[in-house]
């Protein structure tokens, strides 16, 4: 008698939403050999953004794998310390945050081990979580995904001296540079962009070369509905041909400045001319950035 395989536990940590969680949903199907579980610990990266997100996002009440740390650190939610104009006020946010950090530790640290995870994914070695949790649970594998292009040019490191003295009593609390990818030695850097790949080559890495998940993902939906176009269609008309599909990617660059708006503005005229040429020829998705 057929016994059903046991699967193993895959987890993938929230990290800016609008990144980890296109990765998420496309990888849910894709694993086909691991459960996946989306974890949302509340880390202090985007955190008022992602407050928002899932607190208005069906994801929240109608997916099972994702899980939601309990614990409200002060943090969650709140105004970020930049738009305060007092420095007093601040400096004491900033304190009382500091103050339940250690308790934080302690929640994240038992929420994933918890999770039972024969794997750890994240989307961004650049937060506290994934360092954290790399460090405490040195057993599990981990593998960092690139989530959208890369950032690669020369930047400073901003606050350098603060941070590593911050990390001396909070250690992992901030980035120990500036570059996606260089915060846990032993993570497995898994990227997609070619020119990504020679880089972090040339900077010592042996990043494994991967297929965008959400790439695959928009493929095998187009080809889905291509399949049900294709079947409504020869109801209605008999066999034809089948069309081929066409994705756009692009992004936002009004903000871009002196040039951005005017560059917006153009592209948008130049794609909507395309699209609007070719759309009965052809499937066309268009895809938003990150992509």
């Amino acid at each position: 008698m057929a016994t059903d395989k046991i699967k193993k536990k895959a987890i993938i940590f929230v990290g800016y939403n609008y990144l980890s969680t296109p990765i998420y949903a496309a990888l849910k199907t894709q694993l086909k050999d691991f459960d996946l579980q989306y974890l949302f610990t509340k880390d202090t990266i985007a955190s008022e953004t992602n407050y928002k997100y899932f607190n208005n996002n069906s994801l929240k009440q109608t997916d099972p794998d994702f899980i939601e740390m309990e614990y409200n650190p002060p943090w969650y939610g709140k105004t970020l310390l930049g738009n305060h104009k007092s420095k007093l006020k601040k400096k004491l946010i900033w304190a009382w945050w500091m103050f339940n950090f250690p308790l934080f530790r302690r929640k994240v640290l038992r929420f994933v081990k918890d999770a039972k995870p024969d794997i750890i994914l994240t989307t961004s070695d650049m937060f506290f979580t994934p360092r954290y949790i790399a460090d405490k649970m040195p057993d599990t594998p981990i593998l960092l995904i690139q989530p959208c292009y890369l950032d690669l040019w020369e930047r400073e490191y901003r606050f350098e001296f603060t941070k590593k003295l911050m990390n001396i009593f909070q250690p992992y609390l901030f980035e120990r540079q500036q570059y996606f990818g260089f915060e846990i030695e032993r993570q497995k850097l898994l990227l997609w962009e070619p020119s990504a790949m020679e880089i972090y080559k040339q900077k010592g890495k042996d990043p494994l070369r991967i297929i965008n998940p959400s790439h695959i993902q928009i493929k095998e939906s187009a080809v889905q509905i291509k399949t049900q176009k294709e079947k409504f269609l020869e109801g209605v008309f008999g066999k034809i041909s089948p069309q081929k599909t066409i994705s756009f990617f692009t992004a936002f660059y009004g903000d871009v400045k002196g040039h951005g708006n005017t560059y917006q503005q153009n592209l948008e005229e130049e794609l909507i001319k395309v699209i609007t040429a070719i759309q009965d020829d052809y499937n066309i998705i268009i895809k938003i950035h990150p992509n």
